[in-house]
């Protein structure tokens, strides 16, 4: 059977609520196993929790006093002694001093995680060392949340763990509440002492409502409470949990104002008062935060208040809002920071939170959107509308269901099988359904295609969310039909093809003539990309980081994909450490001054190894001031990935802290035979007439699409590319170490990329007039380049000087004996 020892350097029982969590925690675990507590013993443990002490736990009491001086360095001693004596299987405790003590000498600690020290405070660099240490030794972690478990995981390392949120005593037999009177009273548990606890809140909150008395229970200080308000506050004091539980069954509110300003209560605490209150009975009225929202399941508790039926304009006799709020089907669809989606029978139900600015009564999206809808349904261009109503802080926006996908599941599962005919078809209906829209007079500036619902018989397609768009009392003019082009087009970009975009834009230029005009789609175009590198420039970083698993240890940081197997960390960690062992003459791809590549196999798995070395003082001082080349590759090629440009996945990397180190970086990405085999086979395709030309077409197109999504590479040889016909892109990108996220690629950045290009493919001498064509194909898709013949010449020119300086240079080394570069 397991030992387990629980060390808590504090007395037992105490008035705070964490004396409470872990006297249960204790019990429970002493139903399974054999259980030891430590702690500074002071009276019953168990009196005023209504439970009994099981058979199986022992309680032995550590006195922390030497006369009048308290100290846990005697806490500490006597259980250092303890710990000699008895040998324990596990050792648990949740104060992160003395876990980090336990780790240190070598035993199974298991820590509990209530807070993250280094967000509490950020200036204490024995703090953070502290947690590192438990990251590093401690067998597991037990976390209260969910927000908890993430915010550590983005810090430091994570040993096993679980999720463990608080829990109470819930007596199911208690009798139902008369909720027909009036409520006069409403009720608050727990202490004041903190801050974030929002005891501020809730005094303001009394202030504007006079008819109500307010309730506190535990330890209050009375000149915390306002004047105005002191005379309706009853204060209970400290009572047993027992007493507390019997008090909340009066309550029929009972309140948990926690505030946001905190990231403890935002994000870590697991409020074991809120779990008392709906032991209770009471209904509750808590603060809508992430920590308390993964306790509660939303329909139960965070679902806005129904409207009555005098503040609802009904155009569905059906709608009936009571029925629906307290239907069992109810379920949250989406939420957002001021915006929650509901469905029931039938029916979705947005519900917008207003707030209570200076701007709020004149800005009501249900209501924008109910006049929106109820113009778009007179063409069938959107789900039929049933309802409008509002609330006090809310308004509310009801339509019904419309069955059938979404146009992002249509294009990714459907659309691929269907024939020319039937995508002539649909891309007709699509044309008419914009034409429609614009009719209308309705500008959509939040077109994505979650937004486009394709009905199941396949005969129109519906347009919802419509709180972002416009509404106009006329047909939208040329200018605006383009604009809206401009937000139609990035979303499709990658789901189908040029040529069909092609041909939905001829269909819609019948009955928008100026479509037909070059200039009109190159400026919808420009538009379009530069709506996309907006998009990705606000949420790359963010879902960059939300995919990477970061970890530190000291200086050196460890990045980690989620597709990385568990053992690809630990070889990087084993090359860094000692870089000779991975060297043999046949996997040495690459050995240069400031970089050194390697094929390395392991688990019958081939990968292609990246290092970077320390390449002089002056270059090495650099790096203390700016991105490592690691950490910026990294970063470049899960960017270029996002812009949905090919390259190879990154799976992990590490940086040392140290320029100076022989090797401070390394990055891991998939294997792919880019050497001499790709080079061989790009070289014999371009001798083919029409495979050479068509290679060419979409290699440049490739180019011209990473420009314009934002990338400027700096080293655009043909070497850097991987040739693949069997691959949906044909080209993938690497060697990522120049590259650049720009908003904008200027002319002089786009011909500099063409130029490395075009002298790469010159030098092989396998085809005539290549620059030339490249060019041509490039100025097809960037049209301000079309007859630009001076750019054309400079281009040829620059091509031509960088080829003769490479033969010069090759000149120079055949006159003198290269020297080996000595590893």
């Amino acid at each position: 059977m397991i030992k387990i020892l629980y060390a808590y350097p504090e007395p037992l029982p105490s008035q705070k609520a964490r004396s409470i969590q872990v006297t249960a925690t204790c019990a429970a675990l002493a139903r399974k196993t054999e259980v030891m507590v430590v702690a500074d013993i002071q009276d019953n443990m168990f009196s005023g929790l209504g439970i009994s002490k099981p058979e199986q736990l022992i309680i032995k009491s550590i006195n922390r006093n030497i006369g009048p001086v308290i100290s846990n360095m005697v806490f500490n001693w006597q259980l250092d002694r303890l710990i000699r004596t008895i040998r324990f299987d596990i050792i648990i405790s949740r104060h992160p001093k003395l876990a980090a003590k336990l780790c240190g000498k070598g035993l199974a600690v298991i820590f509990e995680v209530h807070e993250i020290l280094k967000d509490k405070h950020p200036g204490r660099k024995d703090l953070s060392q502290i947690e590192e240490q438990i990251a590093q030794d401690a067998k597991g972690l037990i976390f209260i949340s969910e927000g908890l478990r993430r915010r550590w995981e983005e810090l430091y390392k994570a040993p096993p763990c679980v999720v463990v949120p608080s829990g109470t005593f819930c007596n199911n037999d208690l009798p139902q509440k008369d909720r027909s009177l009036p409520v006069r009273k409403i009720y608050y548990a727990g202490t004041t002492y903190y801050k974030w606890k929002g005891i501020e809140t809730l005094f303001s909150a009394l202030e504007m409502l006079p008819d109500l008395e307010l309730v506190m229970i535990g330890e209050t200080d009375r000149e915390i409470i306002p004047e105005p308000v002191r005379q309706r506050v009853k204060l209970l004091g400290h009572m047993t949990n027992e007493s507390v539980r019997t008090e909340l069954q009066k309550a029929r509110i009972a309140i948990l104002p926690n505030s946001a300003q905190s990231i403890t209560s935002r994000l870590y605490t697991s409020p074991l008062k809120l779990l008392e209150y709906m032991s209770s009975g009471a209904s509750v009225v808590a603060s809508d935060l992430p920590s308390i929202r993964e306790i509660i399941m939303n329909r139960h508790l965070l679902l806005p208040p129904c409207p009555p039926k005098k503040n609802w304009e009904i155009c569905d006799s059906a709608f009936d809002p009571e029925s629906l709020w307290n239907s069992e089907s109810l379920r949250l669809v989406k939420e957002a920071a001021k915006r929650k989606v509901f469905c029931s029978k039938g029916y979705y139900i947005k519900a917008f939170k207003l707030g209570y600015s200076a701007i709020s009564p004149f800005r009501d999206p249900a209501r924008k959107e109910w006049k929106i809808a109820t113009r778009l349904h007179i063409g069938s261009h959107t789900a039929p509308p049933a309802a409008y109503g509002r609330s006090i802080g809310w308004s509310y926006f009801a339509a019904s269901e419309i069955e059938g996908p979404d146009l992002e599941s249509f294009l990714c599962e459907e659309w691929p099988r269907l024939t020319r005919t039937q995508k002539k078809g649909v891309i007709n209906l699509f044309s008419q359904f914009i034409a429609g829209i614009s009719e209308l007079g309705v500008f959509q500036p939040d077109f994505h295609l979650n937004n486009v619902i394709f009905g199941t018989r396949k005969e129109r397609f519906v347009l919802l969310d419509l709180h972002r768009a416009r509404l106009a009392d006329r047909p939208l003019n040329a200018r605006e039909r383009m604009d809206q082009l401009s937000y139609i087009m990035p979303p499709l970009w990658e789901k189908v093809r040029k040529r069909e975009l092609m041909e939905f834009t001829s269909l819609l230029s019948r009955k928008w003539p100026e479509l037909k005009s070059r200039k009109q789609r190159y400026w919808i175009q420009e538009r379009a990309f530069k709506r996309m590198r907006r998009h990705w420039d606000k949420r790359g970083i963010r879902r960059i980081l939300q995919k990477t698993v970061r970890t530190r240890h000291g200086k050196t940081i460890l990045l980690r994909s989620e597709q990385c197997p568990e053992y690809l960390p630990g070889l990087l960690i084993s090359f860094v450490k000692h870089p000779e062992k991975f060297q043999s003459p046949e996997n040495i791809l690459k050995n240069s001054r400031h970089t050194f590549c390697l094929k390395i196999s392991t688990e019958s798995t081939e990968y292609f190894l990246k290092a970077y070395r320390s390449s002089g003082n002056l270059k090495s001082i650099s790096y203390l001031f700016k991105k490592p080349r690691v950490l910026r590759a990294w970063h470049i090629s899960r960017n270029l990935l996002l812009r949905n440009i090919s390259t190879p996945f990154p799976l992990a990397a590490i940086h040392t802290g140290n320029p100076w180190r022989s090797i401070y970086g390394a990055m891991l990405l998939p294997w792919i035979d880019a050497g001499d085999s790709n080079t061989i086979l790009i070289k014999k395709t371009l001798k083919q007439c029409k495979q050479g030309d068509r290679l060419i077409k979409d290699l440049t197109y490739f180019l011209w699409e990473m420009h314009e999504k934002g990338v400027f590479h700096g080293d655009c040889k043909i070497s850097n590319f991987y040739f693949d016909l069997s691959s949906p892109t044909t080209f993938t990108i690497f060697d990522l170490d120049g590259a650049k996220i720009k908003k904008r690629l200027s002319d002089r950045e786009r011909l500099s990329d063409l130029i490395n290009l075009c002298a790469s493919l010159e030098w092989w001498e396998v085809r005539d007039k290549l620059t030339k064509q490249i060019f041509e194909y490039y100025t097809r898709r960037c049209i301000n380049w079309a007859g630009r013949q001076d750019l054309l010449h400079l281009l040829e020119t620059k091509v031509t000087e960088k080829i003769h300086k490479k033969r010069l240079r090759i000149d120079q080394k055949t006159a003198k004996r290269p020297k080996p570069y000595d590893v």
